[in-house]
């Protein structure tokens, strides 16, 4: 009985196969640990970088954007990061400008709150642009120094 009793366990001592879950667990274990310590050191230089360059594109001018000043730079922002519903961002300072030259305060106020209206209903037909044309009337009733309507 004691022979068979070592034999057992010799068997079960030099076998290979089984068990193969604990040891995925344990590299698995380690991998994400290795992710957590790496993103631990590189997530404070990161924020550092994104800060720097937040700092550095807010006090640059943008080359190639007429009269260079503050309202052109975000209109030109606005229209590369939301689209605008324009097909690039000189059409969007385009119309910018034809805003600017052409439109009266009443005008551009009037738009506004019509920008404001449609966003506010579901069922506009333009309901999907309105946000952001909305915000480029907005940058136009900054750049002439006028509040919107009262009552919207």
């Amino acid at each position: 009985m004691k022979g068979v009793l070592m034999d057992t366990v010799r068997v079960f001592l030099s076998e290979e196969d089984g068990a193969i879950t604990a040891d995925w667990v344990v590299m698995s274990s380690a991998v994400v640990g290795l992710g957590l310590a790496v993103t631990a050191v590189v997530s404070g230089g990161a924020e550092d970088l994104s800060g720097d360059l937040q700092t550095a594109l807010a006090q640059t001018d943008i080359a190639g954007v007429p009269g260079g000043g503050e309202v052109d730079r975000r209109a030109l922002i606005l229209a590369m990061t939301f689209g605008a519903g324009y097909p690039s961002a000189e059409a969007a300072l385009d119309h910018f400008d034809r805003i600017m030259e052409t439109l009266t305060d009443a005008q551009i106020r009037n738009r506004h709150r019509s920008w404001s209206r449609a966003l506010a209903d579901p069922t506009h037909p333009n309901h999907a642009r309105a946000a952001d044309r909305l915000a480029v009337f907005a940058l136009a009733l900054e750049a002439r120094g006028l509040e919107p309507h009262g009552g919207y």
